[in-house]
């Protein structure tokens, strides 16, 4: 039995261009730079793969539509949102991360929950009302009954202004052909324009 010392054991009956395209892909493969750990950290991985971690962590309200910063916010926080499912704590962080401020308490029968949420800074939509849901049930412990409230916050400020337009208007002669008169009078005038102004941001 003969035995190889070569790095790259081939079979006798390898011909030439076999061997070389053997050592070549091995040697190519050898100076990739390894994906891991990387792929799989959310924050650093390609965005191209964002859907495939997402799915592979069980994220289930994936939006195409979200922008990167949140999808990667998602995928990222999807770990702990599962460890404290079942938990207030769990509900309310899973909201969190929606862009509501919620408050989560107690029902007033045992197993029921009230939660109470307030979007800040974003349009409050069907689609918005929709993830709300989808996350509450994702979740909430299943034996808990959730009643929901959900309503945007809107902030206004109220602003009075005074405004002053001060002006001269003077009107002269105009020009007359010849063989005709004309008569008028110069004019000075001041003007005073006040103006209030309140502004306030109506709730959408």
């Amino acid at each position: 039995m003969t035995q190889h010392n070569s790095k790259y054991d081939f079979s006798d009956n390898a011909q030439p261009i076999e061997k070389a395209i053997r050592l070549a892909f091995r040697d190519s493969l050898l100076l990739l730079k390894p994906p891991y750990p990387e792929l799989l950290n959310a924050n650093n991985t390609p965005s191209d793969f964002l859907p495939f971690l997402a799915g592979e962590r069980g994220v289930i309200d994936w939006y195409e539509t979200d922008d990167e910063v949140f999808k990667r916010e998602t995928v990222d926080g999807s770990f702990r949102l599962l460890q404290q499912s079942g938990t207030r704590a769990g509900l309310r962080e899973s909201l969190n991360a929606l862009g509501f401020d919620s408050t989560i308490s107690k029902g007033g029968t045992p197993y029921t929950l009230e939660v109470e949420a307030f979007l800040k800074d974003k349009p409050l939509s069907d689609e918005t009302s929709g993830r709300v849901d989808a996350r509450i049930s994702t979740y909430k412990s299943e034996r808990d009954g959730i009643t929901v409230n959900i309503s945007r916050q809107s902030e206004g400020n109220q602003y009075v202004a005074v405004a002053t337009e001060i002006g001269i208007t003077i009107t002269s002669e105009p020009f007359v052909p010849s063989g005709y008169t004309s008569e008028a009078n110069q004019v000075i005038g001041t003007h005073n324009h006040i103006r209030l102004i309140a502004t306030s941001e109506p709730a959408t």
